[in-house]
C-alpha cells in the first residue's frame, strides 16, 4: 500500500509539473514590453519581445534596431539562437548592446502576471510585461493596404475588417473586383501582424532596389490601426523586406484566386 501510494504521489506530482510548465510556455507566446534590462528599469526607447512558439522565432524592436533570431525551449530554460539585426546607428546603443547580451545562449524564464522574467544564476537579467496588442488586436480596427505599380502594371490589395471589405485592383480606372475573406483568412492576417514591430515600418530597407530602374514595380504596404498609419518604403514587389515577407505573401495570395 505504501509503495502504491508513493508511485501515485510521483505520477500526481509529474503531471502538475507538466501542465504548470506547459501553461507557463503558452503564456510566453505574444508580445512583451521591456521594463528593466539588468536591475536598470528603463523608461525610454521601449524595446520589444515578441515570441512565436507555432515557429520558435523571436522577433523585436532594441530602442534603435529591429532584430530577429530562433529559440528553444526545455523545462523552465530557454536557449536562443543567432540573433540578426539591422544596422541603423543610434546615438546610445548602451540598451540595445545590454538587450542583445541577454538574448544569447541559455537563460532561466518565468511568466508571472503578465510579467515575463529573463534570469541566470546571478540574478534577473530582464523583465518585460506582456502588452494591450497582444489582447486587444483582435478588436482594433484594422486595413491592410498593398500596392504594386510599374509602367505596365497595378496591383492594389485592401483588406479591412471595417464593413468585412477586400477589394483587389488589377488594371487603372477599372473599379476593383470585391471579394470575400474567410476568418481564418483573417487571424492568419493579423497573426503575421503580430510578428512585426510596428513603429519599424518607416526604417524597414528593402533587400534589394530593381525598382530604381525602369521596368521594375515598386510597391509598398501601409497598416491602417485605429486610425494609426504605419507605412513602409518602397521596395521591389515580389522581394518584399523579410520582417514583412509573410503577411506580404498572405496579401498577395487574395490576387492569385481567379
Amino acid at each position: 500500500m505504501e509503495k502504491t501510494f508513493i508511485i501515485l504521489l510521483a505520477v500526481t506530482l509529474i503531471s502538475c509539473g507538466s501542465s504548470s510548465q506547459t501553461t507557463n510556455i503558452n503564456l510566453m507566446n505574444g508580445h512583451y514590453t521591456v521594463s528593466e534590462l539588468n536591475g536598470q528599469e528603463i523608461t525610454t526607447q521601449n524595446p520589444t519581445i515578441t515570441f512565436d512558439l507555432n515557429e520558435n522565432r523571436v522577433y523585436g524592436y532594441s530602442g534603435c534596431n529591429n532584430f530577429n533570431g530562433s529559440f528553444t525551449v526545455e523545462n523552465n530554460n530557454i536557449t536562443f539562437g543567432p540573433i540578426a539585426a539591422t544596422k541603423k546607428m543610434c546615438m546610445d546603443n548602451s540598451s540595445e548592446d545590454e538587450l542583445f547580451k541577454i538574448l544569447q545562449g541559455t537563460k532561466t524564464f518565468s511568466v508571472q502576471n503578465n510579467t515575463l522574467t529573463l534570469s541566470e544564476v546571478n540574478g534577473t537579467l530582464l523583465k518585460a510585461q506582456i502588452s494591450d496588442s497582444t489582447k486587444t488586436m483582435q478588436d482594433k480596427k484594422i486595413t491592410f493596404d498593398y500596392n504594386a505599380t510599374s509602367r505596365g502594371m497595378l496591383l492594389n490589395i485592401v483588406i479591412s475588417n471595417e464593413g468585412h471589405y477586400l477589394a483587389v485592383t488589377k488594371v487603372r480606372g477599372m473599379k476593383p473586383a470585391k471579394q470575400n475573406y474567410t476568418e481564418e483568412e483573417w487571424n492568419q492576417l493579423i497573426s503575421a501582424l503580430e510578428t512585426i514591430t510596428l513603429n519599424s515600418l518607416p526604417d524597414l530597407a528593402p533587400p534589394s532596389k530593381d525598382f530604381q530602374f525602369d521596368g521594375a514595380a515598386m510597391a509598398t504596404l501601409t497598416v491602417y490601426i485605429d486610425g494609426e498609419t504605419y507605412k513602409t518604403p518602397i521596395f521591389d514587389h515580389g522581394n518584399p523586406p523579410k520582417e514583412i515577407s509573410k503577411l506580404v505573401n498572405l496579401l498577395l495570395s487574395f490576387a492569385d484566386r481567379d
